[in-house]
């Protein structure tokens, strides 16, 4: 199983992006990494039988930028 990272997916570009991925292709694995979750990503994914987890971060806390490879 393939695993993808989508970062930003609380709302806009990267929700869009990880619900597209649901849809088309429900065997990945998404990290969706947010501030907040998206409950309706989840069940939509929970509908598709796709496998999500949400990593609640903030990607620039204090200005600084975290590399999300050490959050997962």
């Amino acid at each position: 199983m393939k695993t993808v990272i989508i970062t930003g997916t609380s709302r806009g570009l990267g929700a869009s992006l990880a619900a597209h991925l649901i849809d088309t292709a429900p065997d990945l694995h998404l990290i969706c990494v947010a501030r907040h979750e998206n409950r309706e990503l989840e069940e939509v994914a929970r509908r598709k039988k796709a496998k999500l987890n949400f990593l609640n971060a903030d990607q620039f806390p204090n200005g600084e930028f975290v590399d999300i490879k050490e959050l997962v």
